[in-house]
């Protein structure tokens, strides 16, 4: 069976569901022009996408802000991200001086108590031995590098 043509439709703007609120009315939708809109069988235009840029400027207006360069557009959203970024960094510079240190005196102190802490640690493990002078004594890399001297001796000898 073949396709009925646009021409043959029997459709008209207002056959067209108008929005999900029964109560919604033409009065509703946007003004478009009507050559666009009065076409059988054509849908109306969607409704324009709104710009970040454009929404400012709405609040400016809505909310009686005189509308300058500084305060709108591209100015606006470079500023924004420049503040947020300068306090970002501040706040992580803060973070950074209290957990390392300010100066050199007190990146040494903390080095020192991080160094103390992580050997406090490493004792308070349940598998460290009681007597731990055979590990201090007979390091690991002495113990790798006598292995290696070995196999080097046995693959010459």
């Amino acid at each position: 069976m073949p396709q009925p043509r646009a021409s043959q439709m029997a459709c008209s703007p207002q056959d067209i569901p108008l929005a999900q609120n029964p109560q919604s009315t033409r009065a509703d939708l946007p003004p478009t022009p009507q050559s666009d809109y009065d076409r059988v069988g054509q849908l109306p235009p969607r409704p324009v996408v709104q710009t970040p840029e454009h929404l400012q400027l709405q609040y400016l207006k809505r909310n009686n802000i005189e509308v300058k360069n500084k305060n709108h557009d591209l100015s606006w959203s470079s500023n924004i991200i420049r503040l947020m970024w300068e306090h970002c960094y501040k706040e992580w510079d803060i973070r950074n001086k209290a957990r390392h240190g300010k100066d050199d005196k007190d990146r040494a102190q903390r080095q020192l108590e991080k160094a103390r802490r992580s050997i406090r640690d490493l004792y308070d493990l349940p598998s460290v031995p009681s007597n731990p002078s055979d590990i201090i004594s007979n390091p690991l890399w002495r113990t790798h590098f006598a292995e290696i001297l070995m196999h080097e001796a046995l693959k010459t000898g």
